[in-house]
């Protein structure tokens, strides 16, 4: 019997089994999601390790999972898990307060990133979700993982009105390997689209007004140099930003505390309360960062929007201008500064951007397209 190698983590590398059966999208060798195939429902279920905020893909969701005879009549989409899935499944359940494991649903990261992780959707013989598992591929990605469960620790002691958070939470160890495993928070929760609200403000106001899980960088408006010069930036623009800072600095910000990946796909609503998930980029940050990212990330990633037409949302839409003016005047800004916060705003996106993706061509980033178009 021939062995079912989708990615070197190990898991599903081992003599082939039939009591675990997998449809991988887009095909085996190369999948984003892998399906539990047992049944229907858990079919249904395995799909939702994609959360998504595109009207696009939700579509395709909704296809495939009442396609669900045809998936079954594609059998080289088929993988069938071995020996070592079972194991981890039986290991899994050992950690597992919600009820018995059964089957996993994996949604792999970006192939080629050097922060690739996988995330396992842990599900019971009925399609309940039960939690997740982060599993780290690369040695980046172990750092990000222990740093999203230091900052859910960290938020312990709040307590919020406005947002949610995966309390439980904990490390665990398997094959040598950092595991982070959390509950599952957005059971009822409803989808959030790309249009800003009061209560996506409410819960960014909150998370800003806890207290910081460190000192701040006090550096802030300096760590730029490398970038400047690494990536040879055009002096009339490094000139444009240093006056910003320079503006800025006589503001006297606050560093606070910032999610780093506040967007539609890693929210849900319910009884306006938002939920949110993927703390690993958490960190302090300047106010706005992530209501900006809210926006920008956005539309460009789940619009697909060009840079020009999402600068102009931000700050022509009348709506999004007053609550931005709303967020900065709650943490006691003056907001003549928003305009200048979306330029920090823009820097330190590329920054961590460019860190993570290792990319060298900053013509094709939009954040750096959107700071040419601005400056």
């Amino acid at each position: 019997m021939a062995q079912a190698k989708v990615f070197s983590s190990g898991l599903f590398s081992a003599t082939v089994r039939n009591d675990h059966q997998y449809f991988c999208i887009p095909a085996v060798d190369n999948p984003r999601i892998i399906i539990p195939f047992k049944n229907k429902l858990l079919f249904q279920q395995g799909l939702n390790i994609h959360n998504t905020s595109s009207f696009k893909n939700r579509i395709l969701k909704t296809l495939i999972s009442s396609s669900f005879i045809l998936c079954k009549i594609f059998k080289r989409n088929i993988l069938y898990g071995g020996f070592e899935l079972k194991n981890f499944i039986k290991f899994l359940n050992q950690y597992n307060g919600y009820g018995k494991i059964e089957e996993v649903a994996v949604y792999c990261g970006t192939k080629g990133s050097i922060n690739r992780k996988f995330t396992f959707l842990l599900l019971d013989s009925y399609g309940t979700n039960l939690g997740i598992i982060k599993y780290p591929h690369t040695k980046i990605s172990v750092n990000f993982i222990k740093n999203e469960y230091n900052q859910l620790q960290s938020l312990k002691d709040n307590n919020f009105n406005c947002l949610k958070y995966p309390s439980a939470s904990k490390l665990i160890t398997w094959r040598d390997k950092s595991l982070l495993y959390q509950e599952n928070i957005f059971n009822d929760a409803s989808q959030i689209n790309c249009d800003l609200n009061i209560n996506i403000v409410d819960a960014a106001i909150e998370l800003a007004k806890s207290p910081i899980n460190s000192e701040g960088d006090i550096n802030y408006f300096t760590k730029y140099n490398n970038l400047f010069s690494e990536y040879k930036i055009d002096l009339t623009m490094v000139d444009k930003i240093i006056k910003i800072f320079s503006n800025l600095k006589t503001v006297g910000l606050p560093i606070i505390n910032v999610h780093g990946d506040f967007v539609p796909y890693n929210m849900q609503v319910e009884n306006n309360k938002v939920f949110i998930i993927d703390w690993e980029f958490a960190r302090s940050g300047l106010p706005l960062y992530d209501l900006y990212h809210f926006l920008f990330q956005g539309l460009y990633q789940i619009k697909k929007y060009k840079v020009e037409k999402i600068i102009n949302i931000i700050f022509k839409s009348s709506k999004n201008s007053k609550l931005l003016k709303y967020y900065l005047e709650e943490l006691k800004i003056d907001t003549t500064i928003m305009n200048l916060l979306f330029i920090t705003y823009l820097l330190e996106s590329l920054k961590f951007d460019l860190e993570i993706r290792e990319q060298n061509n900053l013509s094709e980033n939009h954040f750096y397209k959107a700071l040419e178009y601005i400056l």
